[in-house]
């Protein structure tokens, strides 16, 4: 599962302890899932876009999967 969510500018300075208390809640929650946080404003965006998709029924399931990957891999490569 990937989580992406956005920080207001001025809580930018705690954002490791956001994202840590954040990441433990949400693996926590999601026991069964592997959960991958992210803060990133690009991953953010991605995913709203990916919704949209979803939503309109655009991509299959396949393709789906692939780009999550790719999301992940780069959610990674940001932190």
């Amino acid at each position: 599962m990937l989580i992406a969510i956005e920080i207001q500018h001025g809580k930018r300075f705690q954002l490791g302890k956001i994202r840590e208390q954040l990441t433990k809640q949400m693996k926590k929650e999601f026991k069964n899932l592997k959960v991958e946080l992210s803060t990133d404003k690009k991953i953010v965006m991605e995913l709203e876009k990916l919704e949209k998709s979803i939503q309109s029924k655009s991509y299959s399931k396949k393709k789906l999967e692939k780009k999550l990957k790719k999301l992940i891999e780069f959610s990674k490569e940001q932190t």
